[in-house]
């Protein structure tokens, strides 16, 4: 199964087992600061359901889904539906900026008013941020290291565990696409070149 299998399956299970009680949305600890503040988390997760269906933009659905800082506590148990609220934010995004319909700060991060420029810029220095955004020259190396888009939210993790000695290539995931690279991968390099191969073969079928 591919990422984007995965996504339409998740997809599916969202549309017929939410029952838009809006617990996610009560529990989020950021909506509170947005300009949908005054909106019951009831409405919020009925109008993430109309876009989730029908695909039609609204602003609570966006502002959710783009105000999500990944901080998994909606993940944790909290849907009575055992979904997950965080992968539907992710869903959501993605459609928004496939379609053009989300400033390029949202899905590209070396844009420099992207979410992942302002947390990052104060975790590390500007001249530590460009090492995760800028590939690395080719050379001689046992390993390959494939960071997945979440790199710009934890700068400093990443930064503590790259080895220069034992990388070949560093090629960092720009968060730009309908979908994003799962996890953090460490692999030998012919591996690598496969696993390019096939992820880009898989973001070519949106």
């Amino acid at each position: 199964m591919t990422i984007l299998d995965h996504y339409a399956k998740e997809k599916q299970r969202f549309l017929e087992n939410c029952i838009q009680c809006g617990l996610c949305a009560e529990g989020c600890p950021i909506l509170p600061y947005t300009e949908i503040s005054e909106v019951s988390a009831q409405e919020i997760q009925e109008d993430v359901f109309d876009f989730m269906e029908g695909g039609i933009p609204n602003q609570q659905a966006y502002t959710k889904a783009f105000a999500c800082m990944e901080c998994l506590k909606c993940t944790a148990g909290m849907c009575p539906e055992d979904l997950n609220p965080m992968l539907i934010n992710e869903l959501i995004k993605g459609e928004y900026i496939s379609r053009g319909l989300a400033n390029r700060a949202y899905g590209d991060a070396l844009e420099p008013d992207s979410t992942h420029r302002v947390l990052a810029s104060v975790q590390v220095s500007a001249s530590d941020y460009s090492k995760i955004t800028k590939p690395s020259d080719k050379r001689q190396a046992r390993y390959v290291f494939f960071p997945g888009c979440n790199v710009y939210f934890q700068p400093e993790i990443i930064l503590n565990s790259m080895n220069p000695r034992c990388l070949g290539w560093y090629q960092p995931a720009r968060r730009s696409s309908a979908w994003s690279y799962p996890a953090t991968t460490f692999c030998h390099k012919k591996d690598f070149i496969s696993l390019t191969r096939r992820l880009r073969s898989d973001s070519y079928r949106l």
